[in-house]
């Protein structure tokens, strides 16, 4: 088989309810020149006999059953079996919409771009900060990214060129924002990035995912992710200090923002620390969105508490 344009990489565990809707959303594309790699991270269900199902009937999809290590390692195992000149993640829950691949392409042959991003459906209207499309070069995505640009969260919705990886890779041990710190990793490398104002993806909110999950200890990862950001910026480009800091303090806010649905005093040492950070370094703080606005508003002026008793009393009430 020649080499296909785009290796699309599919981490999959205990994903036998939406995998196969997944995958017939890329087959049904437009753009056909693909492989897909499902790689299945240690299913405990029916998930790697639906991945061999689905590779007898197609030569372009290839199943790769590893042991469990968690998403990280299983989009760095498609990495390397994947021979495409280009890369595309999507997670086994989500699916591509319609004319997804093509649209993508064009734009990075148009443009040229490293890195060519798009916009995703997660259920509910998107804001699109941008009138149309938009290309960054240099350290413009880099800066975008510290100030909180929604084109610069995530790994999927993304097409990248397999130079722009290059040996980069999915930091394993990280659970929460692992896909923000490849990201980064990837812009610190000045890539061009090409921004189009076309929605390409479909993310399905689950429950038992990391970011809607009940609260547990992996969420510190969040400020984790955050000092290996910040310590980049540093080392790197110290001109872009300043937006940093704020990089950091949305992490904290965010943090502050999920211990706050955790009841009793557990982590009250941790959420002081948290708040003295916040209004310490309010002078780097630029706004992205009005709940962070709202939210970054109670945190550093002494309102975090009568917050969160509010907040726990919500989930009680909804139980």
């Amino acid at each position: 088989m020649a080499q296909p344009k785009i290796s699309i990489i599919i981490p999959v565990y205990n994903g036998e309810v939406y995998l196969e809707d997944c995958v017939k959303s890329i087959l049904g594309q437009n753009f056909q020149d693909f492989e897909i790699l499902l790689v299945d991270d240690g299913s405990t269900d029916s998930t790697w006999d639906i991945c061999r199902r689905l590779a007898a009937a197609d030569s372009r999809i290839k199943p790769i059953h590893k042991q469990n290590g968690g998403v990280s390692s299983a989009r760095n195992a498609g990495i390397e079996a994947a021979s495409g000149a280009m890369l595309l993640f999507v997670d086994g829950d989500d699916e591509l919409r319609e004319h997804a691949l093509e649209a993508l392409l064009e734009a990075q042959q148009r443009t040229g771009a490293d890195i060519v991003a798009a916009w995703y459906d997660m259920g509910a209207s998107i804001p699109y900060p941008e009138a149309g499309d938009v290309v960054w070069k240099g350290t413009q995505a880099l800066q975008k990214s510290l100030e909180d640009h929604p084109l610069t969260y995530s790994v999927w919705a993304k097409l990248y060129t397999r130079e722009i990886i290059g040996d980069t890779r999915f930091q394993e041990g990280i659970r929460v924002n692992e896909d923000s710190l490849f990201v980064f990793r990837l812009l610190c490398k000045q890539p061009c990035i090409a921004g189009i104002n076309r929605v390409v993806y479909f993310y399905r909110p689950n429950a038992a995912s990391a970011s809607r999950a009940a609260f547990s200890e992996k969420y510190f990862d969040i400020t984790k992710v955050a000092d290996v950001k910040q310590q980049l910026i540093l080392q790197q480009y110290p001109q872009l200090e300043a937006a940093a800091r704020n990089m950091k303090l949305k992490a904290e806010l965010s943090l502050l923002n999920n211990l706050s649905s955790c009841p009793g005093s557990t982590y009250r040492a941790q959420e002081k620390a948290l708040l003295h950070n916040l209004r310490a370094g309010k002078t780097y703080y630029i706004s992205a969105t009005r709940k962070d606005d709202l939210l970054f508003f109670l945190m550093t002026h002494h309102l975090y508490y009568p917050f969160k008793a509010l907040n726990c009393l919500r989930t009680q009430l909804n139980k």
